[in-house]
């Protein structure tokens, strides 16, 4: 690995590698109108002591507390690996043209490495802030057709919180909540 991609592993594993229980909304593009509502939990667990290899696994419920169904390959469990990041970012199995590039403060992108010559496929970004326990991302999606075919935010919070801060609390739901 060179420097760059030991950076970015560090930064994965002190500000991804927690349990984060979340809210995901998403919106048409066109209608504005919620299309996608649902809980999560997204964990990343070390699975050795030198943190080479995490595991990362989804959990979604309806609003009603019900088990959510989504499209094969949503849940997991995968295995991310230390040696396959590069100078580009972490590496993620579900998508391997991906790379979450990361900031020492938690936040960062998911996006495609190269994006290039897209022929007629899909493609979609995230992009996330963090403060303490908490992190907000906002996703957008574009169709084959390359319009814009829905936006989201998924709002977070580590289950396995590094502060308590009542105050920071405070900050993160101000910042995390708005209107479309």
């Amino acid at each position: 690995m060179t420097g760059i991609a030991d950076i970015q592993w560090t930064y994965f594993c002190s500000n991804v590698v927690h349990e984060w229980s979340g809210l995901w909304t998403f919106w048409n593009a066109q209608t504005r109108q919620v299309i996608n509502k649902f809980h999560g939990i997204r964990s990343f667990i070390a699975l050795d002591e030198a943190k080479t290899i995490i595991r990362h696994r989804n959990i979604f419920q309806n609003e009603d507390g019900g088990a959510r169904i989504l499209p094969t390959g949503y849940e997991g469990p995968w295995e991310i690996l230390k040696g396959d990041t590069d100078e580009h970012g972490v590496c993620h199995p579900a998508k391997r043209e991906h790379r979450a590039v990361l900031h020492s403060n938690g936040g960062g992108v998911w996006t495609r490495n190269y994006i290039g010559d897209l022929d007629a496929r899909k493609f979609s970004a995230e992009m996330f802030l963090s403060r303490g326990e908490f992190r907000c991302g906002v996703i957008v999606s574009y169709n084959e057709s390359k319009q814009l075919r829905s936006f989201g935010t998924i709002r977070r919070r580590s289950r396995t919180p590094k502060s308590k801060s009542g105050r920071q609390v405070q900050r993160c739901k101000r910042a995390c909540s708005f209107q479309i």
